[in-house]
């Protein structure tokens, strides 16, 4: 017996929006991202919404804007995909495995608790194969402790915890970040979505994923300012399919807008910008862009 490596759920509405956007000649970063951006939002019940081109550069973007580091630990479970965890050791932090629970797939907070140290910045648990972690006991800890707490929900959307929350709300946690994988339930291929409600936090990570340049390419087109952009962001062919397919087959029904959110203020060329973690660490936002905003 063969079995696919995936079946995805693409119907004509995906493809006539695949088209439609084709069509217009905008390929890249655009009004389709923002859209889908604030639909993903609205269906997680987080204030941001930020879409990038995988999980894995999720976790990338959201340790690195929170200034993870040469000697910092990271704790991740023993059992979980390697991406994560590799991100956390191109940054410089020491990736520290916690056992996971008995007959479960899902990280053990009594081992999490062991095996926090002084040097522990984060907490990054994974939500198995669709089941929630117990985001409540590991928040709880990491409160204790003065640990940030991540959630990888790349197995976990349309996913609600034990407190009735759907994963990626940001109810238990400081960010989560999503996958759309092949293999995932909600995919056109590649990318991914980190959310969080923290204002500080998004204002930071945008600019990360457009190499420090504070507006996206579609705005910098359709106002003044400066027009070329890098490439971790997700394009808007990707987007077109992920919204349709995000309400016809995760929801079932349409879901209110959120309407988009300000952009950060402008940075000039080659300007590095020290700023100032909450916590009270120094934190070196690398920021280089084509120009200033207006």
């Amino acid at each position: 017996m063969s079995l696919p490596f995936a079946r995805p759920d693409i119907g004509d509405d995906e493809v006539e929006a695949v088209v439609e956007c084709m069509k217009s000649g905008w390929l890249t970063s655009g009004s389709k991202v923002q859209e889908f951006e604030a639909k993903f939002a609205a269906f997680t019940g987080a204030k941001h919404a930020i879409a990038v081109s995988s999980a894995t550069v999720g976790a990338l973007l959201i340790l690195d804007a929170l200034g993870i580091g040469l000697g910092d630990e990271v704790i991740v479970p023993a059992m979980t995909f390697s991406g994560p965890a590799m991100m956390a050791h191109r940054l410089g932090a020491n990736v520290v495995l916690a056992d996971c629970l008995p007959g479960s797939h899902q990280l053990d907070p009594a081992d999490v608790a062991r095996k926090i140290t002084p040097r522990t910045k984060v907490v990054m648990p994974t939500h198995f194969a669709g089941e929630a972690c117990d985001l409540e006991a590991l928040q709880s800890l990491c409160a204790t402790h003065g640990v940030l707490l991540i959630d990888d929900a790349a197995h976990a959307l349309p996913t609600v915890d034990k407190s009735g929350d759907r994963v990626g709300s940001g109810a238990s946690s400081l960010a989560t970040f999503f996958s759309f994988y092949a293999t995932k339930t909600l995919t056109t291929g590649d990318g991914g979505m980190i959310t969080t409600n923290e204002d500080w936090l998004a204002e930071r990570i945008r600019p990360l994923r457009s190499h420090g340049m504070s507006r996206p390419v579609f705005d910098r087109y359709s106002r003044l300012g400066a027009s070329w952009q890098y490439d971790i962001e997700l394009h808007d062919a990707e987007a077109a399919r992920r919204s349709h397919a995000l309400w016809r087959s995760a929801l079932g029904q349409p879901a209110p807008v959120r309407t988009r959110l300000p952009q950060g203020r402008g940075v000039q060329h080659g300007v590095l910008r020290q700023r100032r973690h909450p916590a009270g660490s120094d934190h070196a936002a690398r920021r280089h862009a084509a120009g200033a905003d207006p």
